[in-house]
């Protein structure tokens, strides 16, 4: 369950990233976006990288955790 939940937060954080430079680059009105369309693109294509890394943060706490439990 831990690492689930560390692969969620590791898929939202991708997510959430490219919702607020599309928030941010919506918000003004410049000639040149703050964040052109590639730089979104490259944050959701970090998501299953992240997503990874999140669910082996999660393994490693639960494991830790049931480790040190004990003592």
């Amino acid at each position: 369950m831990p690492g689930g939940l560390g692969g969620l937060a590791g898929a939202l954080t991708g997510l959430i990233t490219a919702l607020l430079m599309l928030i941010k680059t919506a918000m003004h009105a410049h000639a040149y976006p703050d964040y052109p369309l590639t730089l979104m693109g490259a944050a959701l294509a970090r998501i299953p990288g992240w997503s990874l890394v999140g669910f082996f943060l999660g393994v490693g706490t639960a494991l830790t955790w049931l480790a040190y439990r004990g003592r």
